[in-house]
C-alpha cells in the first residue's frame, strides 16, 4: 500500500462516481455495471483525489459512462470507460403476492 492510491481503492471509486451519474439520467431505478475499463496514467500519490463520472450516451436499456480521478494538482491519475444496464421493473400485485417483473 505504502504512498501510493491502491488500484482497487480506484475502481471502486470510479464505479461508484459512475454509477451514480448513471442514476441520476434513469429515474434511480436499479442497475448493474455490465463492463468497466480502467486505465492508469500516473501513481496516486498525492491527495486528496477527485473522482467525476458522466454520462456520454443513455439508450434505452444501456448507457455508456466516462470517468476519471485526478490528484491535487488536477493531474489526471486514471480514465474509465463503462456500461451499466438498467433493470426496469414493473411492479404488479396479484392478490396477497407482490410480482417482480424483470
Amino acid at each position: 500500500m505504502g504512498d501510493v492510491l491502491h488500484g482497487g481503492a480506484i475502481i471502486v471509486a470510479l464505479d461508484e462516481a459512475m454509477g451514480l451519474a448513471a442514476l441520476t439520467v434513469n429515474d434511480w431505478e436499479d442497475q448493474v455495471t455490465v463492463v468497466l475499463k480502467v486505465g492508469f496514467l500516473e501513481p496516486g500519490s498525492k491527495p486528496p483525489f477527485r473522482v467525476c463520472g458522466w454520462v456520454v450516451r443513455r439508450g434505452k436499456r444501456l448507457a455508456v459512462l466516462e470517468g476519471e480521478v485526478r490528484d491535487c494538482d488536477g493531474r489526471l491519475i486514471a480514465k474509465a470507460l463503462g456500461t451499466w444496464y438498467y433493470l426496469k421493473r414493473r411492479l404488479e400485485k396479484a392478490g396477497e403476492f407482490l410480482l417482480v417483473n424483470v
